[in-house]
């Protein structure tokens, strides 16, 4: 969508472009992971309290402040329909079609999702 953004005529400029697909939670993820790939994901619940603690020990961790956040459910968000993308008629790949795309070749036996 940023290149689409970029090369759009007339050029855009000066404006801010909002794009917006599907909001999921970690648990379709993780639905989603063992339905495609035929895998069970492990799941481990962290309180807001939890991930607030954990945050307090790194306050810099980029990754701990989204989880905070998010976990807050207080995320962004703005109409769909004045998106760049919906008004140029741009459908968007959810996460199903994008780990069907992306991950269905691999063996379950293959999948490490701890990292």
């Amino acid at each position: 969508m940023t290149a689409e953004i970029v090369f759009e005529e007339p050029r855009i400029s000066n404006r801010v472009e909002y794009i917006a697909g599907d909001t999921v939670t970690y648990r379709e993820v993780a639905d989603t992971l063992d339905r495609v790939l035929g895998v069970q994901v492990n799941r481990n619940e962290w309180t807001v309290r939890e991930l607030e603690r954990r945050l307090a020990e790194a306050p810099g961790d980029t990754l701990r402040k989204y989880r905070a956040v998010f976990a807050q459910g207080r995320d962004v968000a703005w109409d769909p329909t004045q998106t760049f993308n919906v008004q140029k008629g741009v459908r968007l790949c959810g996460i199903e079609d994008w780990v069907r795309g992306n991950l269905s070749s691999l063996s379950p036996a293959s999948v490490d999702l701890a990292g």
